[in-house]
């Protein structure tokens, strides 16, 4: 879709203006260059020593009430776990002059929160793949100053630019980040575009996808939560289906044999030709958490483990 050229100059500014703008938690610049591997040093296998298993989670929607009972619960159910991937909608915002009230953080305070909690609950670091409820102006300026590396946004959470491949357990991962908003116009920078599936298809094949944007599969809960209703304006459904269709031609294009995305706050599975997709619940909500091991890409369900490691589990 094209935009107008006013429109693109506002949130070109709006954008750079988010450059000044101090994230909390504060990191020096050189903590910001520190990237999610053993050391620390740039490198495209980011394997944690020994590392089994990662998880597999997305859309809280800064829901602080229902982020910690549910890291507490991978913790005690998945004790191995130290790596989250986050497949979008974490709703890293920006800073604001006033809290919002009520029994979530406000958004602009979770990110410090949520580093805190993934300490408490020895989480050794989160990797989101940003969702279209993501602050876009400062993620789309520091992605077009390092295309190539994470972002690092506070002591144990970095975020990767579209087309960022990296590698767990010798598998390759490919990120891809962004969706259009379905209720909302969330601006230019929150939907991949053609030169992001260009450049991200550029690396060719990989193991594992992860967007937050859903994929054009035979999936009947995304046909479900896809039904228009009075909900979404035929402008916001468009906008939906080219983004859409631009992440289902990078999925065809880099053939992975595993997918995951979020967004759609719906559940559901699919085999495609080249492997098995996977759409991700909202937090709260059944087969929100997948447990993914690293060297075989075997998937197991959180609430699927066996009976006797059943804590602490949330309310459906």
């Amino acid at each position: 879709m094209t935009n107008h050229p006013r429109k693109m100059d506002r949130f070109e500014r709006r954008a750079n203006a988010s450059r000044s703008i101090r994230i909390s938690p504060k990191l020096t610049p050189a903590e910001r260059k520190i990237w999610p591997t053993i050391d620390g040093h740039p490198s495209v296998d980011i394997t944690l020593l020994d590392e089994r298993r990662v998880a597999v989670v997305g859309d809280w929607e800064s829901q602080s009430r229902l982020v910690a009972p549910l890291l507490q619960r991978i913790r005690r159910e998945a004790p191995d776990v130290r790596t989250l991937l986050h497949v979008g909608d974490l709703r890293w915002s920006a800073p604001r002059t006033s809290a919002a009230r009520g029994r979530n953080a406000s958004s602009e305070e979770f990110a410090p929160w949520l580093d805190e909690q993934l300490q408490r609950f020895q989480f050794q670091r989160l990797i989101l793949v940003p969702g279209n409820h993501e602050w876009w102006d400062r993620l789309h300026e520091e992605f077009e100053d390092h295309p190539d590396r994470f972002f690092r946004a506070a002591h144990r959470i970095w975020i990767a630019p579209r087309g960022l491949r990296f590698e767990l357990g010798g598998r390759t991962y490919l990120c891809m980040g962004g969706a259009a908003s379905l209720h909302d116009d969330g601006g230019p920078f929150e939907a991949p575009t053609d030169a992001d599936i260009e450049h991200a298809a550029a690396g060719g094949e990989v193991d594992v996808l992860l967007t937050h944007e859903a994929l054009n599969v035979d999936m009947p809960q995304l046909t479900s939560a896809m039904r228009r209703g009075p909900r979404f304006s035929d402008t916001r459904m468009a906008a939906s289906a080219e983004s859409r269709n631009r992440v289902t031609q990078l999925y065809n294009r880099v053939r992975p044999q595993l997918a995951f995305f979020g967004h759609m706050h719906s559940s559901g599975s699919a085999a495609t030709e080249f492997g098995i997709v996977h759409c991700l619940n909202v937090i709260r909500r059944p087969r929100h958490v997948a447990l993914l091991n690293v060297h075989t890409l075997e998937v197991q369900w959180l609430e699927d483990l066996p009976e006797t490691h059943q804590i602490n589990r949330l309310d459906a």
